[in-house]
């Protein structure tokens, strides 16, 4: 929102854990908000969108649909705000309005946020391959 020459900057950064009603990947959406990290490149304004990986709780090992585990503590939800077993998938990428998110529940470190920039990046070239 620019109001004077004035640009509100986002709240949300890269490494973010953020909550918000997405389709899952067969355009289904439910009622209960997803978890999602937001990756880079972040917004540089709130009318901008995040770009942003979903999380998923579904346990599977398919090499053609990577994804690394979350931090997650069941007792304190620790860092990232996740308080159960789950899953950044690296190739579910979504982007999502600033304002349809529900809630900030944490961050992840920069070293977890880069770690998964790569292999999202690596999975990426191996999709573009096949």
């Amino acid at each position: 929102m620019s109001l004077g020459g004035f640009v509100a900057k986002s709240k949300f950064r890269p490494g973010d854990v953020v909550w918000a009603l997405v389709p899952d990947r067969n355009g289904i959406s439910k009622s209960d908000p997803r978890p999602l990290l937001v990756i880079h490149p972040g917004p540089q304004t709130e009318e901008q969108r995040l770009v942003c990986l979903c999380v998923s709780t579904r346990s599977w090992d398919d090499p053609k649909d990577p994804a690394v585990e979350m931090p997650w503590d069941a007792e304190t939800g620790s860092t990232s705000g996740l308080f159960e077993w789950c899953r950044v998938v690296l190739l579910w990428r979504v982007l999502v309005g600033q304002p349809s998110v529900i809630r900030k529940s944490g961050r992840v470190t920069n070293a977890f946020l880069a770690r998964i920039i790569e292999e999202r990046d690596r999975a990426s070239a191996m999709t573009q391959q096949r």
